[in-house]
Formats: structure tokens, sequence, C-alpha cells
């Protein structure tokens, strides 16, 4: 196998890979959030959690979106360097949404636990 075609690979299943991470981290958080905003009273904790979830669901949105460049023939270096860009992206989303999930959530549950 070519070292190019093994890396281009693996850089798809990275991209894979965090579109399972984003989807599993927006579902917890936004869970942690509608738990929040189910009282009777708005808090500034509740739109703080609200706040952070929008950017987070952006960038959930956008890598579900994005999509590996498809290399039917040889994988040469410019198809490597242009998976490579694709894949370099994602890591860079998912890491800003893992954050805001990661926040949001946080700012939530420390509504529900302190009244």
């Amino acid at each position: 196998m070519d070292p190019y075609e093994r890396e281009v690979a693996h850089l798809r299943q990275v991209i894979s890979t965090a579109k399972i991470v984003v989807t599993l981290t927006a579902g917890i958080a936004v869970t942690f959030v509608a738990a929040e905003l189910q009282g009777q009273h708005s808090t500034c904790r509740e739109i703080a959690a609200a706040f952070f979830t929008v950017p987070m669901l952006g960038a959930t949105m956008g890598i579900l979106m994005l999509r590996a460049p498809s290399h039917e023939s040889h994988v040469d270096v410019e198809a490597f360097r242009e998976t490579k860009s694709v894949a370099d992206l994602v890591h860079w989303l998912m890491v800003a949404q893992v954050g805001f999930s990661a926040v949001s959530g946080l700012v939530a549950a420390l509504g529900l636990l302190i009244p």
C-alpha cells in the first residue's frame, strides 16, 4: 500500500471519529441545558448555558457537514494535502465544540445543583 493511501485512510478515520465525538458531546450538553431551562424563573446561569449552546451546535453541524475529499484514483501528494487540511479543520472545530459543550453543560449543572 502506498504511504499516502495509508495516511489518507487514517485521516478519513479521524474525520469519522470526530463526527461521533461531537454528536455524543452535543447530546450530553443539550440534555443538561434542557434540564436547567425547565425552571420557572430565568437566571443568569440558564442564559449562559443557552448562550454557549449556540456555537456548540454550530460547530457540530459544521463538522457533520464536512466530508473528506474522495479520491477514487491514485492518491498523490495533492490528494493527501487536501484530505489533511479537511482533517485539521475538523480537529480544531471538534476541540472548540467539545469546549463549548463542556462549558454549557457545566454551567447548566451548576444551575441545577445551586438553586
